[in-house]
């Protein structure tokens, strides 16, 4: 215990000193304001575009979750990749997926992927319509109620995003292309 506690307390001393001397009472620093031109009404302002300016975005999962689409117990997954090892990480800007969480009970599941580019999200529907086709024939053995929820899976792409939810059979695709407008 004794040889703990020294080793603690070094630890916890490197951790404050990572910490930055921050002080809350000073006052911010503003950039020169000389060098700083004024934007004209002559000369435009840059603006960065949005991830998915023309597709899905990991905020529709909400919308879709709201919606009631989905058996109760999905549960969000950190790493993506866990059910999808082929779509390579480093291609993917914002990603979404929630996947049930008593696989021997339901097979719904919601992915929203974007992706840097529109060929990355292509490539990803073919990923998309594979796991679809495993869970399909797994599930005739295992879960033969969630066969119809599968079959009846919304895949799409649109621009550099693609979506795979698999959930209410009646109402969950005119849901997934009503997010499109």
């Amino acid at each position: 215990m004794k040889k703990i506690l020294p080793l603690l307390l070094a630890m916890l001393l490197l951790l404050a000193a990572c910490g930055g001397n921050a002080d809350p009472t000073a006052a911010p620093t503003d950039p020169p304001a000389a060098n700083t031109p004024e934007p004209t009404p002559e000369a435009p302002v840059a603006t960065d575009p949005p991830a998915a300016a023309e597709g899905f975005t990991a905020a529709d999962a909400k919308t879709l979750m709201d919606a009631g689409l989905f058996n109760e117990g999905l549960e969000a997954l950190d790493d993506f990749t866990m059910i999808y090892p082929d779509i390579d990480p480093n291609t993917v800007v914002e990603s979404i997926c929630y996947i049930a969480t008593n696989t021997s009970v339901s097979a719904d599941e919601l992915t929203i992927l974007v992706f840097q580019d529109e060929a990355s999200a292509q490539a990803a529907e073919a990923v998309f319509e594979a796991r679809v086709a495993a869970q399909i024939e797994t599930s005739k053995d295992y879960t033969p109620a969630a066969v119809p929820r599968l079959e009846s899976a919304v895949i799409r792409v649109a621009g550099n995003s693609a979506i795979l939810a698999v959930g209410d059979p009646d109402n969950l695709e005119a849901a997934v292309d009503n997010l499109l407008g």
